[in-house]
């Protein structure tokens, strides 16, 4: 299984809590083969004993609203996906946030809030939420909601 925190974002915040608890519950009953995360969290995680596959800062999620970076992260996660597939098959992928790898099919993620949905911030997160999202819940295995 692989855990994908690559949009996790700053430590210390709600999302960061949850991720880590997930993490903490899902290691006492399932064999986590490696983590997704940011190259800012992966001393952490290598740390706790994860093998780590690192993506750059500019795809993770930070403190500050961008709009470019949804964009920067819709690119890289078709790269993301055949790296994830060439070094681990079609494992079992689990997101802490709603955020999808494409073309892997055995995935789990997570909606924390459908507000977007109805009131989105921007016209990026409208089309996001309306559309990709959407498409990209349909072709997952499971989806994990918090309230």
């Amino acid at each position: 299984m692989i855990v994908n925190l690559s949009r996790l974002g700053k430590s210390g915040t709600g999302m960061w809590q949850y991720s880590i608890k997930f993490l903490t519950a899902l290691r006492e009953i399932a064999d986590v083969d490696a983590i997704i995360c940011s190259k800012v969290h992966a001393d952490y995680f290598e740390k706790l004993g994860y093998a780590v596959v690192t993506v750059p800062n500019i795809v993770s999620n930070t403190s500050k609203t961008s709009r470019l970076r949804p964009l920067v992260w819709y690119v890289y996660s078709y790269w993301l996906a055949l790296r994830v597939l060439i070094k681990f098959g079609n494992k079992k992928l689990v997101c802490t946030t709603h955020h999808t790898i494409p073309l892997l099919r055995n995935q789990t993620i997570t909606v924390h809030d459908i507000r977007p949905f109805y009131y989105p911030d921007s016209f990026i997160q409208k089309v996001y939420f309306r559309f990709l999202l959407k498409m990209s819940v349909k072709r997952c295995k499971h989806i994990l909601t918090v309230s």
